[in-house]
């Protein structure tokens, strides 16, 4: 029992401990505040099953993983399981040629310059294509980086690839004339460095080792601009006047203002991990990861608005009439219609 002479005492500890809980409180409470204002910056993005999407099509091409293409009126797939590329006619979803390539094509399909272009990391050869004829028109030497993540480059003059030259570890650009093949310039670019993308009247290069996006300029072939952006950047878009990377590290996707070269919005997609696929229509970014493997990304709110989730070895996809198509390794490839999409989407 405290004594009448203790309770000044008392009174001292007990307004001491009431001023420390008083503080805990306010603590508590100021924490509460930080995250929701966290949580009003990333909403919870509505999520729906992959099983719930209507399939218009399935097209038969070989298991295993491939890469897709838009252009000339097709859809192109190039396999390295079966060493060739399927060209897709999407009025009949059939596919109307098959056209060889090399063993490992695995850097993307590149519809431009009047050329399907498919670069091989295994043979280190760049196959140029003859859509009106559906042969190869030529195979050149190409010393590409063997990582087979990424993409390349075709301007109306020049293929642009990322290569191992000088022992750089994926540190070099290369500009090789699109006609003769001859390489015209060599530009020294941060190591691990993957995609590469024509846009803006630039040369965009996303480099994983550095948490970057590097802006060339073709006219003097050097580095003008080092974006960061979130750990290990890999695959890149240009679309609604922006530059779209998605990194690996946390699957965030950074949005890149040309006119600034800045970073004018990063949407935290949380689908991190080895690859993934961007790819744009009319009105939407797309964005495929393997467990995520479609993001509607609203680029006039830089929010997303849906993301179906389900199903394995589903990451490659683009955009073209009016669908979305998407590479399953186990069943082929599969034709969705946007509009078919669960409500929540639209």
């Amino acid at each position: 029992m405290t004594s009448f002479r203790d309770a000044p005492m008392w009174r001292a500890v007990a307004i001491r401990w009431l001023s420390a809980a008083l503080l805990g409180l306010a603590m508590i409470a100021a924490g509460a505040e930080v995250l929701a204002s966290d949580a009003t910056h990333a909403p919870l993005v509505p999520r729906v099953p992959l099983a719930a999407v209507p399939v218009d099509a399935r097209v038969d091409v070989p298991a295993g993983p491939g890469w897709l293409g838009i252009g000339f009126g097709s859809v192109w797939i190039s396999k390295s399981t079966s060493q060739a590329v399927y060209r897709i006619d999407p009025s009949t979803n059939k596919v109307i040629a098959k056209i060889p390539v090399g063993p490992d094509a695995e850097l993307g399909v590149t519809a431009a310059a009047g050329s399907i272009w498919i670069p091989d990391v295994k043979e280190h050869s760049l196959t140029q294509i003859d859509p009106i004829r559906n042969v190869v028109a030529r195979k050149m030497p190409m010393d590409v980086s063997d990582d087979s993540e990424g993409s390349i480059a075709v301007t109306q003059d020049s293929v642009w690839f990322v290569s191992d030259r000088g022992g750089t570890d994926a540190g070099t650009l290369v500009r090789m004339n699109v006609q003769t093949g001859r390489t015209t310039a060599q530009i020294k670019i941060p190591s691990q460095s993957h995609a590469v993308v024509a846009a803006f009247g630039a040369i965009w290069v996303t480099s994983s080792g550095s948490g970057l996006v590097v802006r060339v300029d073709p006219v003097t072939n050097s580095i003008v601009a080092r974006i960061p952006v979130h750990a290990q950047p890999r695959f890149m878009v240009s679309g609604f006047g922006s530059v779209w990377t998605l990194s690996q590290s946390d699957g965030s996707l950074a949005r890149i203002d040309p006119q600034t070269s800045r970073v004018i919005a990063t949407l935290a997609l949380k689908v991190p991990g080895r690859g993934g696929d961007l790819a744009i229509d009319d009105t939407t970014l797309w964005v495929s990861a393997e467990g995520t493997p479609i993001s509607l990304v609203d680029p006039k709110t830089n929010t997303a608005r849906v993301q179906v989730v389900g199903g394995h070895e589903l990451d490659t996809l683009r955009a073209g009439f009016g669908s979305l198509w998407l590479i399953d390794e186990h069943v082929g490839v599969l034709r969705i219609d946007p509009a078919k999409l669960p409500r929540v989407a639209r």
